[in-house]
């Protein structure tokens, strides 16, 4: 009789059994094979035979058992340009994973580079592959630093690479432009923008020959001599250096102070720094009394001899110096303040800016709400503008802006900035209003430090009614373009085209 034996055979896959059992007559020679699933190999039978198929001859029941390891496969992983970062074997169905430094792509005077990931993206391991480092592409910023003492020059900021910008170089009274600090003699010029760059702007004293003589020397002789020199004329620039947007294609310089009259020398001027006001002062006589709604106000008796409160400015009222309750003493047109002589400037340098220019300076040019902030400056509050092109000087946190409250505290409470502080802001272009206050139509000046009134040019665009100016109005809280009566007193701060 024939002696029949079972041959049982198993696949070993992580650790599971899947068998079946196959039924031999004794002496019969039987091949047993294992064959792989994708992504496996054989590895070997449970008594350590490796031959795949094998052969076996039946003598009695016995099981076999086949063992199976994942492939290996290898996984690059390469930089853009191609070098070799990382090569790894990482079994089949594993995900692979990256354990170098982050890999860098160097910069380029125009570009920066920052790594992205990988392409393609990583996979489970089905084969050999390899992944290359990408990168996301910024354009590099650099600053044009634009220096000038006598003159005032205009374009400096950040700018990105590749920037083609206009900068320009005007002297002040008595100066002529010679060159800039590179050899160029246009004063007005285009810069493209590859590093960072300096350049100065090179202003020299206007040289002029004064001959003198007498008509008859018997009679009598004629000298001279130099009494005053330059150096008795204001150098400080009177306008910002920075550069502010008032339309889409128009930029302005502000005067650095408001404007400023004086009755008895029948001059005017700027204030010294941008944060003097004269508030009560406007005003002679009466008494300082406290107003729990607006702050200080003083009950005068008459316009003080230099003043900054200005009524509108027409023919009638020798531009707005003049007080009084009655709207028909201001009838007429607006004359331009910037149509006088202010300080040793010509007249119409300066001018005035209207509705539209406001509203779009404060609202509708690019990152406007990110360029103003409330303040205060050396101990006086106000608004503050930043140029177009804002880079904030080392050291210094500017909070753009306004307070949740208005009240003369509010500015303080929201963010101070010393003296010494306004200087670094100034010098990167930082235009400083202070809340110089109103004057009512005749002798009573409010709001001293609580809120600002600055006259625009404009007269209500519906003509409801011709008393009424736009005025632009801020207090710790809020900015305004309100109509307001022609015959309130209220401030002046004037622009000069770029």
């Amino acid at each position: 009789m024939k002696k029949i034996f079972s041959i049982i055979l198993s696949l070993c896959l992580f650790g599971s059994a899947y068998g079946t059992t196959f039924t031999t007559d004794c002496g019969n020679t039987v091949s047993i094979t294992a064959t792989p699933a994708t992504g496996y190999h054989f590895t070997q039978w449970q008594d350590g035979n490796t031959d795949n198929p094998r052969q076996v001859e039946v003598k009695s029941s016995a099981n076999y058992a086949a063992s199976f390891a994942p492939n290996e496969y290898t996984i690059l992983f390469v930089n853009e340009d191609g070098t070799e970062l990382q090569k790894s074997l990482f079994a089949y169905g594993t995900m692979p994973t990256y354990s170098g430094p982050t890999p860098t792509k160097p910069a380029s005077a125009q570009h920066n580079y920052t790594f992205a990931g990988w392409s393609p993206a990583i996979a489970t391991v089905t084969g050999d592959a390899t992944y290359t480092a990408t990168y996301t592409t910024s354009v590099n910023n650099y600053t044009l630093t634009l220096l000038g003492e006598n003159g005032v020059v205009t374009g400096a900021g950040t700018y990105e690479y590749g920037s083609v910008v206009t900068i320009s170089a005007t002297p002040l009274e008595c100066y002529q432009f010679k060159q800039w600090s590179d050899g160029d003699t246009n004063a007005t010029r285009e810069i493209t923008i590859t590093d960072d760059i300096e350049l100065e702007a090179i202003f020299e004293v206007i040289t002029y020959t004064i001959t003198v003589e007498s008509t008859n020397q018997e009679h009598g002789t004629v000298t001279i001599e130099v009494v005053g020199t330059q150096d008795d004329t204001p150098s400080t620039p009177s306008a910002s250096i920075g550069a502010f947007s008032v339309s889409a294609t128009k930029q302005v310089a502000f005067s650095r102070g408001n404007l400023q009259y004086t009755q008895s020398t029948n001059t005017w001027s700027f204030a010294e720094n941008q944060w003097d006001y004269i508030g009560t002062e406007n005003v002679v006589g009466g008494e300082v009394s406290p107003d729990s709604i607006y702050g200080d106000f003083k009950e005068g008796n008459a316009l003080a001899d230099k003043i900054d409160l200005f009524g509108w400015s027409t023919t009638s009222t020798y531009f707005g110096v003049y007080a009084s309750s009655n709207t028909g003493d201001f009838s007429g047109s607006f004359v331009d303040w910037g149509t006088n002589q202010i300080g040793n400037e010509v007249p119409n340098t300066w001018r005035t800016l209207t509705y539209d220019e406001w509203h779009y300076l404060r609202y509708a040019r690019t990152n406007a709400d990110s360029l103003c902030g409330v303040a205060q400056v050396n101990g006086v509050n106000g608004l503050i503008f930043l140029p177009d092109n804002w880079t904030c000087p080392d050291g210094i946190t500017f909070k753009s802006q306004f307070s949740a409250t208005s009240c003369r505290d509010c500015y303080a409470a929201y963010q101070t900035f010393t003296a010494d502080q306004w200087s670094k802001l100034e010098k990167a272009g930082a235009v400083f209003l202070p809340a110089s206050g109103v004057r009512r139509p005749l002798f009573d000046v409010q709001r001293v430090q609580y809120s600002a009134f600055y006259w625009s040019s404009t007269v209500d665009i519906l003509a409801i009614d011709e008393n009424e100016i736009y005025a632009f109005v801020f207090t710790a809280r809020y900015t305004d373009l309100p109509l307001q009566w022609r015959t309130g007193g209220r401030s002046v701060r004037l622009v000069k085209d770029l």
